[in-house]
């Protein structure tokens, strides 16, 4: 399930996307997988929400590797339902 941040329930979505995008370099730069996985899987969430779906699966697909990288089972999971919705 998607959680909407405050820049995408206000449909500010290129300072969403940018938001994402600065968060996901930042993430990467100071190593904190995690967040990058996080990150990429809200971008996807919000390429969805905008009929973007080869942005959303590329977004999510890159999440679901961060994740599975980590041995977030739960979270790749969540992730291949996103994926799945996307049709």
């Amino acid at each position: 399930m998607c959680k909407p941040n405050v820049f995408t329930r206000r449909k500010q979505w290129t300072t969403a996307e940018a938001l994402f995008e600065d968060s996901i370099r930042l993430n990467v730069e100071f190593d904190n997988p995690l967040n990058v996985a996080e990150t990429q899987r809200d971008l996807g969430c919000l390429y969805a929400s905008r009929g973007q779906k080869m942005k959303a699966e590329e977004a999510l697909m890159k999440a679901r590797e961060g994740f599975e990288k980590l041995g977030a089972q739960t979270d790749v999971d969540a992730v291949n339902a996103l994926i799945a919705e996307l049709g």
